[in-house]
């Protein structure tokens, strides 16, 4: 689909000239109001899904307290093929393909645990990392 807006550096959308004049001026505030409608009427009926990366994006795990690097090779949204019925956490869940730097390890995440263990950034990972090794002090005393 064609975008019909531009955005402002700070903020904020507006219709190019080039789109003005392609159109008349009365389809040019319909064109953008009706691709909204669009995107709203998708959204609603929950045909409208937002990911929370992008393929080739990287992200980071807390595996026994350390961090491991992943590339994001793509996404399904439910249960893979051959997974075993008891695995309840996957169903109707966006599911977040991963391969090491190796390409030898390769699986997948629950867009849930971004945030838990899973995290979009080697700063929140870094940071999460921290907190729970205070934690894990703090528990000893």
């Amino acid at each position: 689909m064609e975008r019909l807006t531009r955005k402002y550096v700070g903020g904020g959308a507006y219709v190019p000239i080039d789109t003005v004049n392609r159109v008349n001026e009365e389809e040019c505030v319909g064109l953008p109001i009706t691709k909204l409608a669009r995107y709203e009427e998708a959204e609603e009926q929950g045909l409208l899904l937002r990911l929370p990366c992008k393929v080739g994006d990287t992200i980071f795990e807390i595996n026994y307290k350390s961090l491991k690097e992943y590339k994001v090779t793509g996404f399904s949204y439910g249960r893979l093929m051959g997974q075993d019925e008891e695995d309840v956490m996957s169903k109707n869940e966006i599911l977040i393909h991963i391969c090491n730097q190796n390409k030898d390890i390769t699986g997948y995440f629950v867009a849930s645990e971004i945030g838990e263990d899973i995290f979009l950034t080697r700063e929140e990972a870094e940071q999460k990392l921290k907190e729970m090794e205070v934690e894990n002090e703090t528990s000893r005393k």
